[in-house]
């Protein structure tokens, strides 16, 4: 019977995570076209820091343990989440319903995520570890970035290029408790599926290694993943699209860089995240960047390429774990 709680509280979390999703969307959509404001530009900023805070807050707390393995936490917490981002989640909106991008919102903005990424890069390549001025300048880019969609926000409004609001006799306060509600229920439900997850695998035997590059990348990404398919369900996948990359940018610069600045020594990247995780998210994010820019859209083609590139990833990842191979 110790196992009937974690598996009660496992599927409320779906639950939660799943209505969450419905929430915060609607309240995007409602706040996009009551501002004028891009679909792309509301996905890359609000949405994802929403859906990327509590992860955030996880993998800072986690390096602030101290401790080497709440540091390795940390740095693998956010590279494997921008991996399932962009693979697993982009991948399956793309094979799943193609999504036509506007290239002056989607270019911009995954240029920056590709040169964000380029620039973690190397800092980890420089001695194997990360200092204190590297990860400022992760935090600059963070700046930078937001700074940057403030911008873009306030010249797209005075062009007035958006839609005019459609009728809506719901209240203001209505759509923004929606939004609120939908960013809470994710946050807890993604929280619960993670600790109560573990706790299933745990019971039946499954290993820490394991867990972490399944139930722990997986779980911490769900709130994107629900954001991104009720996005283009409903019709309004910029907001998807600009979720992921706002996400991931979110995880490069505001995650990594706080984890650098945090940690009492500088942080060390090395095995398997130097020599595999990061150069499967440089590609990753060329992946996205490159076919979406030139045609205007997502393709089947490439949804199924993300989903090749992450199954390799994730085999090569769990033979290193388990000692198959040695990275």
């Amino acid at each position: 019977m110790e196992i009937a709680l974690p598996v009660i509280l496992f599927v409320l979390s779906l639950v939660l995570v799943m209505k969450g999703g419905d929430l915060l969307v609607d309240g995007a959509i409602w706040l996009a076209r009551v501002t004028h404001i891009p679909d792309m530009v509301i996905g890359a900023t609000v949405v994802s820091l929403a859906t990327t805070l509590p992860e955030v807050l996880v993998s800072t707390i986690a390096v602030a343990t101290g401790t080497s393995g709440g540091v390795d936490f940390g740095v693998n917490n956010g590279t494997g989440s921008m991996i399932f981002n962009i693979l697993v989640i982009l991948g399956l909106a793309a094979l799943l319903a193609p999504s036509l991008v506007q290239k002056k919102g989607f270019v911009p903005k995954a240029c920056m995520l590709t040169l964000f990424t380029l620039m973690l890069v190397l800092f980890s390549l420089s001695g194997g570890v990360m200092n204190k001025w590297e990860s400022a300048a992760l935090l600059v880019c963070f700046v930078v970035f937001m700074g940057y969609n403030l911008w873009e926000a306030k010249r797209r409004r005075s062009l007035a290029e958006a839609l005019a609001v459609a009728s809506d006799d719901k209240p203001a306060w209505l759509h923004v408790g929606y939004f609120l509600v939908g960013a809470a229920c994710i946050g807890v439900g993604a929280k619960l599926l993670v600790d109560n997850g573990m706790a299933i695998a745990e019971y039946f035997g499954v290993s820490e290694a394991i867990i972490g590059l399944t139930i722990v990348a997986a779980g911490t990404s769900l709130p994107e993943l629900v954001t991104t398919m009720k996005s283009v369900k409903k019709g309004v996948g910029g907001i998807g699209v600009g979720n992921i990359i706002g996400a991931n940018i979110l995880n490069c610069t505001l995650l990594v860089g706080l984890c650098g600045l945090i940690s009492r020594t500088d942080m060390a990247i090395h095995g398997a995240a130097m020599y595999v995780t990061l150069p499967v998210l440089l590609v990753s994010s060329l992946l996205l960047l490159i076919p979406t820019a030139i045609g205007g859209k997502t393709y089947r083609w490439q949804g199924a390429a993300m989903l090749v590139l992450f199954a390799a990833y994730m085999t090569i990842m769990i033979l290193n774990e388990v000692g198959v191979i040695v990275i």
